[in-house]
């Protein structure tokens, strides 16, 4: 039954920390009373002393990964069923290394390997970063921790971007949707802003969108946070000051969008939470966002 459904808890989690700046849960086959980055929150109070532990990668099966500063050590939790393992460290480890991310990979629906790389996405088994080359131009590092058959010598994939050649308004980032990779920005089109929307391919980007801003406002200040990792259509924008904060959703299919207020709640649970002071604003407006998405059905743990 929860595998035929369509419905799942996900929220926008701001990187370097477990500040949540939209929340979609109420709705799910878990029935959720809460949003997922409270249960994030909530389950490192209660497991690590003096808040310890941190959250440095999130992945596509509802999994975190957590790093304690403290011992160096590194854990696998999922943050509403309370479970969690620690990755015990190779022995020989340096003394300083980078704090990565985590790669998971499913058979028959049982979570089986772990794995760690520079902050990146983690979706299907692989890992997608950037990197810039000598000129500082911005590419996609996608590399497969599990190849099939022999594809061992493709795991490793580099892809530029597709608006090298083009004056952007955001810093390069990446979002998933649909179990693929997104990327969105705002391109001067025959001087002409539009946004526009890539899905990655086996063959490169994709453009699947482009709609010009005009439809919002003649200064568009909002920053992205990235798409419904459900519904291919919707993508989301934030901005926020002292005064107050909102969201603005865009509908890519027919070009309309709405703005949402502060905590505002709908019919179908979409949450918009609070960010805090002034200084969890500024740190926000600077940061990545992960798309953090609780599975449909529970991933066990392997033994």
């Amino acid at each position: 039954m929860y595998q035929n459904s369509y419905c799942s808890s996900w929220s926008f989690m701001c990187r370097g920390c477990e500040t949540e700046t939209m929340a979609h849960y109420g709705s799910d086959n878990w029935c959720l009373t809460r949003s997922l980055g409270s249960y994030i929150s909530s389950f490192l109070a209660e497991k690590f002393e003096n808040r310890e532990g941190r959250v440095v990668a999130y992945t596509d099966v509802g999994l975190i990964l957590i790093y304690v500063v403290t011992n160096q050590s590194f854990y696998v939790a999922n943050s509403v069923s309370r479970q969690c393992v620690e990755i015990l460290p190779h022995n020989h480890v340096m003394e300083r290394f980078w704090i990565l991310g985590i790669v998971t990979r499913t058979e028959d629906e049982v979570v089986l390997g772990y794995e760690e790389f520079n902050n990146p996405i983690s979706l299907n088994g692989k890992l997608h970063w950037l990197a810039h080359n000598p000129e500082y131009k911005d590419f996609l590092v996608s590399f497969d921790f599990y190849p099939s058959g022999d594809k061992g010598s493709d795991r490793c994939r580099v892809t530029p971007f597709p608006d090298l050649d083009k004056t952007t308004k955001f810093t390069r980032a990446c979002t998933t949707c649909q179990g693929f990779l997104m990327y969105i920005n705002i391109v001067s089109v025959a001087e002409v802003d539009k946004l526009c929307v890539w899905r990655l391919k086996s063959e490169g980007w994709q453009l699947v969108s482009e709609i010009s801003t005009d439809i919002v406002t003649a200064g568009f200040d909002y920053i992205p946070l990235g798409m419904n990792p459900f519904d291919d259509k919707l993508v989301y924008f934030w901005r926020g000051n002292m005064e107050g904060q909102d969201l603005l959703s865009i509908n890519l299919h027919i070009g309309e969008f709405m703005v949402h207020e502060e905590l505002e709640r709908s019919s179908d649970g979409r949450v918009l939470s609070s960010v805090g002071g002034p200084r969890e604003i500024d740190y926000i407006k600077e940061s990545y966002y992960s798309s953090f998405v609780f599975p449909r059905w529970l991933h066990p743990f392997p033994n």
